[in-house]
């Protein structure tokens, strides 16, 4: 072989060499930059399941009443929204068997609390050993765009006591403070004792809150012997959300 052949043939291996150095110093380049790459992120959002707190649930046991009546406190920690949510009462039996479930819908304003008040006639409280309230669905809403309902007592709240009749009601008119008009608004009575505890707690649905107007109310409270000595020594609260 003469000697230019040679090199020619030196040169092609070089070259050979040189190129599959270069291709896998390339592979191992990619393959560990592929493992180093970081994840894309994931931008955090608060659930509106830990924004909303079930803070106490109850059943009140009056007296020989065929009802049950059920008593729930929600909080929302969020101050950026409010809620409009779906909600349970879970009754339980003394053995632990469900006996029923009460459903409802209510709202909470930003970083605000609110009541929830409900009667299951078809249900004695003697039955129920014990009760859980839960929240099932939230629907957000801006705090910008959540109704705010301002209210003044154009005839303070009391308690009604018919004996002829057996039967007491809260009574009192509420005026809408705000330039809105409310189609429905929940009202609910809070009964405390001489101590101020609470002693039981009832509501009703308001119809056609005008702004700027006033409307009388009546809220019923089940005629009970402890019912009338906490009505006769210790006062009542109530309070107004509206529905929507």
């Amino acid at each position: 072989m003469s000697r230019s052949a040679k090199k020619f043939l030196y040169a092609l291996l070089y070259l050979g060499v040189f190129s599959l150095v270069g291709l896998s110093w390339y592979g191992l380049r990619q393959l560990g930059g592929s493992e180093s790459a970081p994840a894309p992120s994931i931008p955090a959002r608060l659930s509106s399941s830990a924004s909303i707190q079930v803070v106490d649930q109850q059943i009140f046991r009056v007296g020989e009443s065929p009802s049950a009546f059920l008593f729930g406190k929600v909080k929302n920690t969020s101050s950026e929204y409010g809620f409009r949510f779906q909600y349970s009462f879970l009754l339980y039996g003394a053995g632990g068997e469900e006996l029923m479930q009460s459903r409802g819908e209510a709202s909470v304003a930003p970083a605000k609390e609110t009541l929830i008040a409900r009667t299951e006639p078809g249900l004695s409280s003697r039955e129920v050993e014990s009760v859980s309230l839960q929240i099932q669905h939230a629907e957000e809403i801006p705090a910008h765009e959540f109704p705010e309902l301002s209210f003044s007592f154009s005839r303070e709240p009391y308690v009604e006591i018919l004996e002829s009749e057996r039967a007491m009601r809260v009574r009192g008119a509420v005026r809408n403070e705000s330039g809105t008009l409310f189609p429905e608004v929940r009202a609910v009575a809070v009964l405390r004792d001489s101590f101020g505890f609470q002693a039981f707690v009832s509501g009703t649905i308001l119809s056609n809150l005008r702004s700027f107007s006033e409307k009388s109310f009546e809220i019923q409270v089940p005629y009970d012997a402890a019912l009338l000595r906490a009505a006769r020594e210790g006062g009542v609260e109530v309070y107004f959300y509206p529905v929507f």
